[in-house]
């Protein structure tokens, strides 16, 4: 494993990430991390199923959300519950060929450290 860090994300996300339907995380806050990550999958007891690169974070005005549907794969703005948007921009996402298992601490809902 290359990270330390691990994003927990819902599996109908991570699914489409890890196959590399979806490049954009949607998020509330931004974020300064860059590089590799890997992806904790979210109510499944600390599984990491993959991997990607962070490579940016952008601010996504409501407005022009619907624009890049390719990238994050959410039909309507109204589906996310943030008053902000961010794009988390992922790049060369992978499924790892199996699980690795870690401590999922309690109350950890964005980041793990692994």
């Amino acid at each position: 494993r290359c990270a330390r860090h691990a994003l927990v994300v819902k599996k109908q996300w991570l699914d489409k990430i890890v196959a590399g339907e979806k490049a954009w995380e949607i998020r509330g806050c931004a974020t300064k991390r860059r590089g590799w990550i890997h992806f904790a999958e979210s109510k499944a007891g600390g599984k990491l199923v993959g991997r990607a690169r962070l490579v940016d974070c952008i601010p996504i005005p409501k407005q022009t959300f619907s624009k890049h549907v390719r990238q994050h794969c959410v039909a309507r703005v109204s589906e996310i519950p943030y008053k902000r948007i961010f794009a988390w921009v992922l790049e060369n996402a992978e499924r790892f060929s199996k699980p690795y298992v870690y401590k999922h601490r309690p109350g950890t809902v964005i980041w793990v450290s692994v």
